[in-house]
């Protein structure tokens, strides 16, 4: 069975939204709890990044699996993929070797985004490890500022973090009145 698992290497830079953005819509004319609404941005778009299985702004992420599958493909999670940087083979003592960006092709169009091995791997001098035997880096996420965000998402965040600031309650699922924006973006496995 393969193991897929990742991380986040390279956090984003900027939120998709702003505390602007939430006092606007709810309404609050004070500067006073500026901070803890941010710290909300912060903690409801990393939920709404993992209940969508998409990044939204851009990020590094770290990929590991244990095996290439009988046809080549491996799928990275957390779409849109804007590009790869590299896929290594990792053997027992961690030791990482590159492989050549000749034998495999990348399909950033498809959700999710997808890496293919051509007709094998040529040349590997190490034997990758039987768990995370190899890592792909990428890069996935809508872009670097709001704007590079669909609209549909921004309302859906706006409103998950005026719930979270008026109820003080902090859930993983989006509330209601956020799931109409959210619902449409979710990744699924058929």
């Amino acid at each position: 069975m393969n193991k897929d698992f990742f991380k986040v290497v390279t956090d984003p830079s900027t939120e998709p939204i702003t505390a602007d953005n939430v006092k606007d819509f709810s309404r609050i004319d004070t500067d006073a709890e500026d901070s803890l609404i941010e710290s909300f941005i912060v903690a409801v778009r990393q939920a709404a990044e993992t209940f969508l299985g998409r990044s939204l702004m851009r990020q590094t992420i770290d990929h590991y699996f244990d095996y290439w599958k009988k046809d080549g493909l491996i799928e990275l999670p957390r779409p849109p993929l804007v590009s790869v940087t590299s896929i290594v083979a990792i053997d027992e003592e961690a030791t990482e070797e590159t492989i050549s960006s000749d034998d495999y092709y990348v399909i950033p169009e498809a959700i999710p985004g997808r890496v293919v091995l051509k007709a094998g791997l040529s040349g590997l001098t190490i034997s990758p490890r039987a768990s995370a035997g190899y890592k792909v880096t990428y890069k996935a996420g809508y872009g670097y500022t709001s704007a590079d965000i669909p609209y549909a998402i921004r309302q859906g965040l706006i409103q998950w973090v005026a719930y979270v600031y008026e109820t003080r309650n902090f859930q993983p699922e989006p509330p209601p009145e956020a799931l109409g924006f959210l619902s449409f973006f979710r990744v699924l496995k058929i």
